[in-house]
Order: C-alpha cells, then sequence, then structure tokens
C-alpha cells in the first residue's frame, strides 16, 4: 500500500511530491494540497488545464506557489483563449481583461 492511500496527510506534507494530477484533485487529496505552501509546482501535460472549469485547471490555481512552470509538447491549437488560461495561471492579471488577450469572449 502506498503511503498516499495508507496515510494522506504524511503524504501530500512531505518537502517534495511527484503525484499525478488526477490523484492530486481528488478531494480527499486535494483538501491537504492546497494547504502547504510550495515553491515550485511542476505540471506535466499542461495543455490539459487549457479550460477554467476544469478540475484540474481550479486546483493548479488554488495552490499556494511561488513559481509553476507548464511543461507540454502538445502545440496549442489555435485558440487564444485556451493560451489566455495557460498565461493566468502563469501570471495572474497579466490581462485586466480576456478581451485585452485578443481571446474571444
Amino acid at each position: 500500500m502506498t503511503l498516499a492511500r495508507s496515510d494522506p496527510g504524511a503524504f501530500w506534507g512531505q518537502p517534495r511530491i511527484i503525484a499525478s494530477i488526477a490523484m492530486a484533485r481528488r478531494r480527499e487529496h486535494a483538501d491537504l494540497l492546497v494547504r502547504h505552501p510550495y515553491d515550485v509546482v511542476v505540471v506535466d501535460e499542461a495543455h490539459h488545464l487549457r479550460d477554467q472549469a476544469s478540475a484540474s485547471y481550479r486546483l493548479v490555481n488554488v495552490l499556494q506557489k511561488r513559481f509553476l512552470l507548464l511543461l507540454s509538447a502538445t502545440p496549442v491549437q489555435n485558440s487564444l483563449l485556451e493560451l489566455y488560461h495557460l498565461l493566468t495561471l502563469l501570471q495572474p492579471g497579466i490581462f485586466r481583461t480576456q478581451k485585452e488577450s485578443g481571446a474571444p469572449t
């Protein structure tokens, strides 16, 4: 049995964590995860965060993080709105409004 299953509090309280976003966004894990401050959060397959309504986006957005590194080998599919959402995660307030970014409203 893994530490994440046997003692989620101890697992998420470690100084370095490697976990899937699918596991992290489960309510019992996300509630623990958001309590801790992190220096760096790295998200692989970050193109899955392109929708602000997704559970993954909402989780990454509320994490207490100093730095956020988004990794993806999947090209942006010509949607300025998706790019707007990713940039907003990286630097909240980079655009005052969605319209200012050039993304459709």
